[in-house]
């Protein structure tokens, strides 16, 4: 049982150190201006704009080359201290005799550099912002979908079906009834014939009577 557990740890302990290996393999040596020359310059934006070209992250470090003896770095914790070149608040001084000095970036933020000697006539004044962990944005947990979706739309009324068009109105007039002889006409017509009638019976027996 003690065999296994010591197998473990010392498993445990050497994935732990070929991370980290592999982590501090991913960081980025950099060489001040690009060159690594730390010394006057006539151009006072000449370490910031190579500054602002180049990413710096966590881990990344920095290596200044200057004349030993006479120059050296400066890592001033204020803002102010680096526009003023003054050293009112924490300063951390690396001058070492061999005439070069590496920092290594062990956080995020704002690094102030300026020179030993007076860097507002030397212009050796820089500023570098370090990024975030590389880790921090390459393990990025992807976000998840909510589990509740989103209920679906309620379906669009459905129009009622057009009316059927009216039927077609029949305008022929109806044909007029038969023309019929009226009644009274008839009647009046067989009341002359009868009074014709009698008329000449009359006159036949005046004249029978007269003879």
């Amino acid at each position: 049982m003690a065999a296994q557990n010591s197998w473990g740890l010392h498993t445990l302990a050497s994935l732990c150190g070929l991370l980290l290996l592999l982590h501090k393999a991913n960081a980025v040596e950099f060489k001040v201006g690009g060159t690594g020359a730390w010394g006057p310059n006539f151009n006072e934006t000449f370490y910031n704009k190579w500054a602002e070209g180049t990413r710096f992250q966590i881990n990344d470090a920095i290596v200044f080359n200057y004349e030993a003896h006479k120059d050296s770095v400066l890592l001033v914790s204020k803002k102010e201290d680096y526009k003023s070149c003054t050293t009112t608040g924490d300063v951390l001084k690396y001058s070492d005799e061999s005439g070069q000095t590496k920092v290594q970036f062990d956080r995020s933020g704002y690094f102030y550099f300026i020179s030993g000697v007076n860097c507002n006539t030397t212009h050796q004044k820089l500023v570098i912002v370090v990024l975030a962990d590389r880790r921090s944005r390459s393990n990025a947990p992807t976000p998840t979908p909510s589990s509740s979706s989103a209920p679906a739309p309620a379906p669009a009324a459905q129009a009622a079906p057009p009316s059927p068009p009216p039927a077609a109105v029949d305008l022929t007039p109806a044909p007029e009834p038969a023309a019929q002889d009226s009644p009274n006409t008839n009647a009046g017509g067989s009341l002359i014939v009868t009074g014709c009638a009698s008329s000449m019976i009359a006159a036949a027996a005046l004249s029978f009577m007269l003879f």
